[in-house]
This record gives structure tokens, sequence and C-alpha cells, in this order.
């Protein structure tokens, strides 16, 4: 516990110092071990992450006990000034002087201690009794630190991604974080939400944060280059990856790029025929999403039960035999549903749609998609919901149909076939995975899919208003160009959000009107009552009239179909009075009818 009593104001209350006042030899012991710590491929898992957020809340409690404590005789000294200012209010030309005295002397962001020591000399001079400034406690600063923290794993995340193309094993301690406010604010990562606060307020919580010892080693750049700073290694809880040996078959069905990331999620690198073999860590593997274990070569069995080959056979009741028809059919199911099951002629289909990544760049350069439709996506639903690909096969079959259909954009405009297979890496970087590597569901993959099929045809409709040619492809799909004014592919989400709006009120306004309708319907119907009587309507029958009841009847009668008395009793029974009066009326024009038909 940290001690009650009256601190001293100018201790060292960061993490640290907190750490080595309640526990001098854990934490240096800590902070030594963690310094040194190097990793080979460090990653974050979401445990990970969870815990470094839970370490930084219990940091900022401990900070913020120590900065109560500081304000404790700071809170007394202003109950008095306060007490003394509904006595004796300050004059005009008292608060005017104040104002120019903060703005002399730069009161505005000082720390607490130094701007008391200007208050307190002020109201010497002045005889005013000008409040102290408190010790403030963290509070939006630990959203700041989240954002940041998910930042750094999306860096580390691509460091990985370069050191497996390089082929680059070494090992090392952990790199900077390199960013800016800007950045922060503006740019989008799949994960993590918006930074809410503006440029100013972002840099008091990086400044506040590396004060209370969460963030080490800040150091600024210049106004245009941002800054890098190191989490504080009591806070931040790193795994290192456990890297497998990938298992490459001749009949390998899928290219992958270059930059994909293959150490973060599962990535088919066999056909459907061999089982898919699965490489990469055990995070949201095809096994654990669909609740069975992986298929053996030899049996190709997903239940996870072993064999049954040898084993002697035993009788069962018949609930044990029930019991196991259920067994049998959950695993069928799950067979389906797992890559490496059962046969699939959907999945099969789409299997055989995914081209060589580099031919198929050189057929967009030529103007081949043109004009081609994309895969129906009733197809790409029933695969989302029931097929056997792995997300990463998935992803890929998206990305291929979605760079044909908007190749139609650049169709006056000759991208090579390089800038397509960049546009494919920025794409394999940046999209359909989350801040941490790991990929987006099947589901979540079509409904961003359906979203840019969108953007593509929103794009074509405003370049065809003004006669606009838009840029080299890898140019437009450059996901850092999220302004108007740089006319990049990734800005017309804010569109497509404008109308998914609009198509919400507009179904809004629907109902309402529906519900509007549905009023004067009752109106109608409980006036109709209050005339002729219950029998007049009947609840929920509002298709015909009692006329065209009637009518009906009358033909029925006309053809033979019914008797007369049949006829005066269904309406004597079902119909209003008008009607039952209005029959003859009703006979004979129909009977008139009936002739001219005939005739």
């Amino acid at each position: 516990m940290i001690n009650q009593g009256r601190s001293n104001p100018n201790q060292d209350i960061s993490l640290k110092g907190l750490l080595l006042n309640q526990f001098p030899d854990a934490a240096t012991q800590a902070t030594a071990t963690k310094k040194q710590k190097s990793y080979r491929k460090p990653t974050f898992t979401k445990r990970c992450i969870n815990l470094s957020i839970q370490n930084a809340k219990k940091a900022a409690q401990l900070f913020n006990q120590a900065q109560a404590e500081k304000s404790k005789g700071l809170k007394e000294i202003n109950a008095e000034y306060r007490r003394a200012q509904r006595e004796h209010p300050h004059t005009t030309e008292q608060k005017i002087l104040w104002q120019e005295f903060k703005i002399d002397n730069k009161l505005a962001k000082v720390e607490p201690m130094e701007y008391n020591k200007h208050v307190i000399d002020f109201n010497r001079c002045n005889g005013t009794k000008f409040l102290m400034r408190l010790y403030q406690p963290l509070k939006n600063e630990l959203e700041t630190f989240e954002i940041l923290l998910k930042f750094y794993v999306a860096q580390i995340r691509d460091l990985n991604a370069w050191k497996e193309r390089t082929k680059i094993h070494t090992t090392g301690t952990l790199p900077r974080l390199h960013t800016n406010s800007e950045s922060l604010k503006r740019y989008k990562i799949d994960g993590v939400k918006q930074c809410r606060f503006k440029n100013d307020a972002i840099l008091d919580h990086v400044h506040t944060l590396v004060a209370a010892g969460m963030l080490i080693n800040y150091k600024s750049h210049g106004r245009n280059a941002g800054f890098s700073l190191q989490f504080n290694p009591e806070i931040l809880v790193v795994d290192e990856a456990k890297t497998k040996k990938s298992q490459i078959t001749p009949n390998q069905s899928i290219s992958l790029f270059k930059t994909v990331k293959t150490t973060y999620s599962d990535h088919s690198t066999g056909s459907l025929q061999n089982k898919n073999r699965i490489k990469g860590d055990a995070y949201g593997l095809p096994d654990e999403r669909n609740g069975a274990n992986a298929p053996t070569a030899a049996t190709g069995n997903t239940t996870g039960s072993p064999s049954s080959e040898g084993m002697p056979e035993k009788k069962l009741s018949k609930k044990g035999e029930i019991l196991g028809q259920k067994a049998k059919d959950l695993a069928r199911k799950q067979e389906q549903n797992s890559p490496g099951g059962g046969a699939n002629p959907v999945s099969g289909q789409l299997t055989e749609a995914i081209q060589d990544p580099w031919e198929l760049c050189q057929q967009l350069a030529a103007n081949n998609f043109v004009h081609a439709m994309p895969i129906a996506i009733k197809q790409l639903e029933f695969e989302a919901a029931n097929g056997t690909l792995s997300q990463p096969v998935f992803r890929t079959l998206l990305f291929q149909q979605f760079m044909k259909y908007i190749s139609r954009l650049k169709a006056e405009n000759q991208s090579a076939a390089g800038a397509f297979y960049r546009a494919f890496e920025e794409l394999e970087d940046k999209k359909m995975i989350n801040f941490a590597g790991r990929y987006f569901t099947k589901s979540k993959m079509l409904t961003e899919y359906k979203k840019w099929l969108w953007m593509v045809d929103h794009a074509e409709r405003w370049a065809k208003k003004r006669n606009w040619q838009f840029l080299y492809i890898n140019d437009y799909l450059d996901t850092t160009r999220r302004d108007a004014k740089e006319v990049g592919f990734w800005y017309l989400e804010k569109q497509f959000k404008q109308n998914e709006k609009k198509k919400a009120a507009r179904k809004a306004q629907r109902a309402k009107k529906a519900q509007q309708a549905q009023r004067r319907k009752s109106a109608i119907k409980a006036d109709r009552v209050e005339k002729f009587g219950y029998r007049s309507i009947k609840p929920g029958t509002n298709r015909s009239t009692d006329y065209e009841k009637a009518a009906k009847a009358v033909r029925k009668y006309l053809h033979g179909k019914i008797t007369s008395q049949e006829l005066y009793y269904y309406v004597e029974n079902n119909l209003n009075q008008s009607i039952r009066e209005g029959l003859k009326n009703i006979i004979n024009n129909e009977t008139l009818k009936l002739r001219t038909y005939d005739a």
C-alpha cells in the first residue's frame, strides 16, 4: 500500500519510483531482466494485449493514488481561497491582471509545482485568492495508451512480415514505436477505433504518460517527423512466436504473395485432396474454429475420436445407439465445414477460380477483365457459411475478384503489371486482417468485399460525371490516401457510411408510413363495425369488400355451384345490411355481365 502520510512534493511518482518504494528488490530485478531480453520474432496474442492493458490500468491506479496524496494539501488551500472569494470577490481589474500574468509567464502547460509558485507570488503582491493547480490523475490518457499499444502491435506485425520476406532470423530487443499525432487521429487500422482527441491533446497525453513512467525513452523528431518512444517493460507483455517449418507439396494450389504474413494464422499450402496442411501459430486454426481436431493423413477423421479398427465390438443400448448416431451426424457436419473435409462442389469451383498472382497481374494490365463480372454473391455467401476454404484462401479469392472488378476504372490509364502486383501487396498487408495480423472471419471478409464493390461502382459514376482519369492502381489503393484531395479509393468508405445511413433512414420512413397506413385501416374497420356491426368485417380480412364477396357468391349461384338458399344464408349471416337489401340488384348486374360475356 502507498504511504498515507503527507508525501514529499519533490518525490518521484513515476511507475518505476512507485515500484522501487514498495518493492525495491523486485522492481530492480524486473527492470534489469526485461530490458535485456531479446526476441527472435516477438508476437502479441490477444492475451498479451489484454494483460498489457490491465498492467497499464494498475500502474495508472498507483499513479492516481500518489497524485491524490500530493493534491490533498492543495485542496484544503483551495477550499479556504473559495470561502475568501465568496466574501470578497475579485474585481474586474484583478481578473484582467491575472490573465495577463498567465500569458506573460506562459503558465498554460507548466507543472503544478511551478504554476503554484507563480500563483503564490501573484496573490501576495495583488491581495488576491486565485486557486492552486492540482495534480491531475490519468483518465483519457489510458485511452490514448491503448491506441498507442495497438499501433505498436501493428508495427511489430509488419516488422515480422518483413523479416519473414527477407529471411532474417536474428534476435534483438524490442524496437521503438515511431508515429505521430496525425497518424493516431487520421489513419485507420482494422480493429483499432479512431482516436477522438485533437492533435495537441494527444501530445499532452503522451507527455503525461511519459511523466507517469508508463512510456519511456520519449524522443521528438521534429514537427513533421513525429516522435518515437518505448513502453515500460513492467507493463508490456510479449510472447515469442514459435515458427514451424512449412510443408509445401508439389501440387500446391495457391501461390501466395511475398508479403503474406505466414506466421500469424492458418495458410492452406495444399489442395483440398491433400487435406490442407496448416502452417502458422495455433490461433485461428480451422480445426479450432469448427471445434474438431485436424484431419489425420491416414483416416481424414476430424472428430478427434480414435479409430475403431481392431477394437472389440460392444453391445450398445438403444439410448447409446441414439447418442452414437447424433455423434456421427455432428462429425459429418464438422467434416463438411472443415478444410480437408468432405467434397464440396462450390468450394472446388472457387478454388479453381484462383489464378497465379503474376499471371493475373499481366492479364489485368492487358485489360482482359474490364467487362468481367465477379463471382455471384450467393456462391460466396454459401462458402462463407458452409464452405471448406480456409480464411487465407478465401481472402486471396476475394482480393483477386476485387482487382478484376476495379480494373474497369483504369481502362484509359495504362498501369503496368507491376502496379497491380504492388496493389495486391498493399491489400495483403493491410486489409481483412486486424492490427495483430489475424484474419477476419469469412463472413466479415464477405461483408468488406460487398462494400468494396459498391465503392467501385460509386467511383465509376463519379469519374464519368467529371471525365476523370484515375491514378495508377497501386497509388489509388494506397491505404494512406484517405483525404478527399488525394482522391484515394479508401476515402469512399465515408461515402459508403453516408449511404448506409440514408438507407436506414429510408427504411425507418417506410416503416413509419406502413404504421400510419395500418392505423388508417384500423380506423376504417372500427368505423364499419360501429355502423354495421361485427358481422360486416372480420379481423384480419381486409382484401375484399362485402360487395365483392356478395358478387362472388352470386357468380357461384349463377353457375350452379350453390343453391339460392345457400346464397341467401351466406349473405344474411356474413355481409352487412346494405348488401342484404341490394342483393337483387347484384344478381341482375352479374347476370347481365354473364350474358355479355357469353355473347
